[in-house]
């Protein structure tokens, strides 16, 4: 539940900025848990729409970039 919390809070910030400067490219990071995987996959359509990349970070530090 507090996943799905943070990732809601992380979106609407996006959505705030992206109101503000429609060009501006936003990114948001987060651990690779499958809940953030889920989550990212139900906003497949705002996503694409609005340009957000998701950089989900594993536990051995590498980066895997959702765009």
């Amino acid at each position: 539940l507090q996943a799905t919390h943070w990732f809601a809070e992380a979106i609407f910030s996006v959505l705030l900025k992206k109101s503000e400067d429609p060009k501006i490219k936003m990114a948001v990071g987060l651990p690779d848990f499958e809940k953030y995987r889920e989550l990212i996959e139900k906003i497949k359509f705002v996503r694409r729409k609005i340009g957000i990349e998701f950089y989900l970070v594993k536990e051995n530090g590498q980066i895997e970039i959702i765009s």
